[in-house]
This record gives structure tokens, sequence and C-alpha cells, in this order.
């Protein structure tokens, strides 16, 4: 069904802001709401680019949704959180003080 309206969003202008308005923005907003949460908790940096972070775990959902190249299961939405998450926590001791490269 996501698909189908993805498909749609990209031929027609009038359902495409429909559906961003509509579908993808009140999501979005939830999950802006939680990362904003996850700040004001110190659990994730205040400079935390949520815009960014959002499209890291929406895009390879959406990606293995239109490719069907593999599974969209519980594990790999758990394995994608998981990795993006794990990328914008603050830094430990180890981490910090590895040279970057």
């Amino acid at each position: 069904m996501i698909a189908a309206l993805l498909t749609e969003a990209q031929t027609d202008p009038v359902f495409a802001r429909q559906y961003r308005t509509r579908f993808v923005e009140p999501r979005r907003e939830q999950a802006r709401a939680i990362f904003r949460r996850a700040i004001g908790r110190g659990e994730i940096p205040a400079d935390t680019k949520i815009e960014v972070a959002l499209d890291l775990l929406y895009g390879p959902v959406y990606h293995r949704l239109l490719h069907g190249h593999a599974p969209l299961n519980d594990r790999f939405v758990r394995d994608v959180i998981d990795t993006a998450l794990d990328g914008i926590a603050p830094p430990t001791t180890a981490r910090a003080s590895a040279p970057a490269g």
C-alpha cells in the first residue's frame, strides 16, 4: 500500500502535498518529539540534527519496502534503530580518544 502511495506521489503533485501533510509529516512529528525528549534526558547530544536522524531511520525502511531485496521485518527495524542511534549517541571514552579517519 505504501509503495502505491509513493508511486502516486511521484506523478501527482496535489496528491504528493496531501500525502506529505496527512501521512508523512504527522509520523515525522511524533518521531521529532521522541528525539526532543531524548535530548532533554541527555540520552543524545543537544546538537543532534533531528531531521537527518529521522532520514537515517526511515530511509532504510523505505529502501527495503521499495526494492524488496530483503525482508522488512521487526529484526531489521530494530537493527536500523540500534545502528543509527549508536552513530548519534554521545561518544564513549574509547570513541572520543580514537583518531578520526
